[in-house]
């Protein structure tokens, strides 16, 4: 019996190990606002990816826009807020995003939606 569960537990380990390698977060530097009128986070993916959270959050980490993403391979897609923060970063949270297939840029625009200033990780 011990035995037992002590290998399901190496298992469930191993299988939580698996999973949490294929899910992939990337997480922006910070920006300030300053005299832009939004920001945007914009994912960019060399692979089809599936439920992407993307996320603006405000300087206490909380959620200040977010998204819930299917990307295409090849493709690329965003959030904005309107009524940014002082200062946000973006955080993209999804399985099958890898460095060398996947780049989030963060953006804070004016109002034309021209970028003022970017970032981008990985």
């Amino acid at each position: 019996m011990m035995r037992t569960m002590i290998a399901m537990g190496l298992v469930l380990g191993v299988v939580g190990a698996a999973q949490q390698a294929e899910a992939g977060t990337f997480i922006t530097p910070a920006l300030s606002t300053g005299t832009g009128d939004n920001v945007n986070c914009r994912l960019l993916s060399l692979r089809a990816v599936t439920n992407v959270k993307i996320e603006i959050r405000d300087s206490a980490s909380a959620p200040a826009a977010s998204a819930l993403l299917n990307l295409a391979a090849g493709t690329t897609d965003s959030v904005s807020d309107f009524s940014p923060p002082t200062v946000s970063y973006c955080v993209v949270e999804g399985r099958g995003l890898s460095k060398p297939k996947a780049r989030v840029t963060h953006c804070v625009r004016d109002a034309s939606s021209t970028p003022i200033e970017c970032v981008t990780a990985p």
